[in-house]
């Protein structure tokens, strides 16, 4: 919950968002941290995107920048974002645990992933749409996340459409 870190009473935060992708989740980022002064360090590895990701930190009034890869920096950031990242990398557990060497302590990870659909026959019906986003929907984020050691981990649990199917998410 974005609350949690503004409830530090900082003025501003570091928030590192791992596969920014075009940069339109950027606009949940500046509403969930208003009265706060932001720099967004967006990761995204498709230099394709890079340009409409710096039009989106202008458009939302964030100070950043792009980059192609995570660097090499620990504990530097207040938060880190993921959204829908875990399903479309080959070492989804590798990269939690570079996330989180990047968190400071009492950091905030914040994640919105899909979970396998609970029907087999839904993941038959998603498989090649969501093979051509280089997404797996066989990643459990829930039992990934679960599997690794935190201060705290909570879930919030809800189901969105894709392609008239219901696929739970966390």
């Amino acid at each position: 919950d974005a609350n949690a870190a503004r409830d530090a009473r900082q003025s501003s935060l570091r928030i590192l968002d791992i596969g920014a992708g075009a940069g339109r989740d950027l606009r949940y980022i500046r509403h969930g941290f208003t009265g706060v002064d932001l720099e967004v360090v967006a990761v995204e590895p498709n230099q394709q995107y890079w340009v409409s990701i710096q039009r989106e930190l202008q458009r939302w009034q964030l100070r950043g920048e792009v980059v192609g890869h995570l660097e090499r920096t620990e504990g530097c950031f207040d938060v880190a974002v993921l959204q829908h990242v875990l399903c479309s990398v080959e070492a989804p557990e590798e990269l939690l645990l570079q996330a989180r060497q990047r968190l400071r302590p009492g950091g905030l990870l914040l994640f919105v992933e899909h979970m396998p659909p609970r029907f087999r026959g839904a993941r038959w019906i998603l498989r090649p749409l969501m093979k051509l986003c280089s997404c797996d929907l066989n990643v459990d984020a829930a039992e990934l996340l679960s599997s690794l050691s935190w201060q705290a981990l909570n879930f919030v649990r809800f189901q969105l459409f894709i392609c008239g199917v219901e696929v739970p998410h966390i």
